[in-house]
């Protein structure tokens, strides 16, 4: 069961982890996100400034590594301290009008340079949508420090696809929330000044 009444227990999320890890990612494209997206899914680019110096990127990659995104209250992931290492799996919980809906996701490729540090995920089944999406964060000559999350998808689950607005309005609310997250994790109560420089792209 993928939907629940309360905030599911650890155990009821490692039981879904094990019945649905192993399954074949629920799309094709597998990887697309390091580059052009494919055709015929919703697709969105977004760039946050977080701040600038090495005290800053370290912590904008410390936030990565802890999930930081999802640190807002109605999303949460499991394990809690998951590993970003390639083909680990974890569930990825949101809270949507009091309910509380379980999404298996398992990291596709994990990026490390001296400018950029991330990684990938795609969806698995059972996935309310069906695609990728990339966390990250880039470093520029100058020392400023950026969120990336872009993603490409569609819906896979009946009502998702009934009401494919209401997706794309819960996807650009969790992009909302991640910036904010990611800003204070990096440069405290001054998140609100980095939010002029927020770039978002989308079709």
């Amino acid at each position: 069961m993928r939907v629940h009444l309360r905030q599911p227990s650890s155990t009821q999320l490692q039981a879904y982890l094990t019945a649905v890890q192993h399954q074949p990612f629920s799309y094709q494209e597998v990887g697309a996100s390091t580059g052009v997206f494919p055709p015929g899914y919703h697709q969105h680019r977004n760039r946050f400034y977080l701040g600038e110096g090495a005290t800053c990127w370290q912590l904008a990659k410390t936030a990565i590594d802890q999930w930081q995104p999802f640190n807002n209250g109605w999303a949460s992931v499991f394990p809690v301290a998951a590993p970003i290492e390639v083909d680990n799996s974890v569930v990825v919980c949101f809270r949507i009008f009091g309910v509380w809906w379980k999404n298996v996701c398992r990291i596709v490729y994990v990026l490390n340079t001296n400018s950029t540090y991330g990684f990938a995920y795609g969806t698995l089944p059972g996935h309310v949508g069906r695609g990728e999406e990339y966390f990250g964060v880039e470093r520029d000559e100058d020392g400023k420090c950026w969120f990336v999350l872009k993603a490409y998808s569609q819906p896979d689950y009946w009502g998702a696809r009934l009401f494919p607005w209401f997706l794309r309005w819960q996807q650009g609310r969790f992009v909302r929330a991640a910036a904010k997250s990611m800003q204070l994790a990096c440069q405290g109560d001054q998140q609100n000044n980095a939010s002029s420089h927020a770039k978002t792209y989308q079709n």
